[in-house]
């Protein structure tokens, strides 16, 4: 089909970055109309609700929308601003003088138990600044050495190396008074397992290149736990919401699998017998008129 463009129709413009380009085969239809409105909003930036209501559709696919164009760097937060603007500095981490630091490596044997021990999983020397952490970290957290490095040896399995994401970790795990060994492995076994139950999730629904949000991680963890679906039942309701309204969405998801849940299916073979569509009763009775009869006395029958 040949066509060209409207010039009369360009009475009003908005400007849309080259790099969105890259991301529309990826793109859902929502969220590139989300981005559309966005983008042409006059002097202002909607909110999920107002978007929701421009286009007439769910304020959660609006907001799953802004935060799959946030993924991509095409927008982004007010509190990401902020925390890129504002270097935050942890209160002590940076007034460890030298001195202080060579004293403790010579004279404490736990801080130098740490730090060797942190080389070794690290694979190579700590540099300065991330000794000062690492003894910021043992002197403010009260945590022993034994859980720092549990903690540590975590961290580099996700993918997590930084010593300020470490050092966030243990002041998390000590408001939540995980300090013992015991209580690290579980606390250790049970976030392994979350994430590789994320992670066979995420494949089902074919999400590569980028982290869950904490509702998607959250809707995961309902259906896993609360709910108790296997992953088979998982991907079974998204390969019906594929089906229904042709991408992804979490929360046309846990539509599906809410009402399984309430009607106590937990197979697929129960999901499709609920499906299944009865066939039109037909009636075992004979008709009440003989058609040879009437055949008989002339009168004309017409097929159906």
């Amino acid at each position: 089909m040949n066509y060209q463009l409207n010039f009369q129709a360009f009475s009003g413009l908005i400007a849309l970055p080259a790099a969105v380009t890259e991301h529309l085969r990826e793109a859902s239809g929502i969220a590139i109309k989300v981005l559309i409105t966005v983008l042409s909003a006059p002097g202002g930036k909607p909110g999920p609700e107002e978007i929701a209501s421009t286009l007439g559709i769910a304020t959660e696919d609006a907001l799953d929308g802004l935060k799959f164009w946030i993924s991509k760097g095409i927008l982004t937060t007010e509190e990401k601003e902020k925390r890129e603007a504002v270097k935050l500095v942890k209160p002590g981490s940076n007034t460890i003088t030298s001195k202080e630091l060579a004293d403790q490596m010579e004279h404490n044997a736990q801080v130098r138990c740490l730090f060797e021990s942190a080389e070794h999983l690290y694979a190579r020397p700590l540099n300065a600044t991330e000794r000062r952490t690492l003894l910021y970290t043992f002197q403010s957290t009260l945590l022993p050495v034994d859980v720092i490095l549990m903690i540590i040896d975590f961290c580099l399995r996700i993918g997590k190396s930084s010593v300020n994401y470490i050092l966030r970790v243990c002041e998390d795990w000590t408001e939540q008074e995980i300090n013992t060994h015991e209580l690290a492995e579980e606390k250790i076994r049970r976030e392994l397992d979350k994430n590789e139950e994320e992670r066979l999730v995420m494949s089902s629904f074919g999400i590569h290149g980028r982290r869950l949000t904490k509702k998607e991680s959250d809707y995961i963890g309902k259906w896993l736990h609360q709910y108790g679906f296997q992953i088979n039942m998982i991907r079974l309701a998204y390969e019906r919401t594929i089906d229904s309204i042709g991408e992804l969405s979490f929360p046309y998801i846990n539509k599906i699998l809410s009402e399984w849940h309430k009607h106590s299916i937990a197979t697929p073979e129960q999901a499709n017998s609920r499906d299944a569509k009865p066939a039109p009763k037909q009636s075992d009775e004979a008709p009440s008129y003989d058609l040879d009869k009437l055949s008989k006395r002339g009168m004309f029958i017409p097929e159906v």
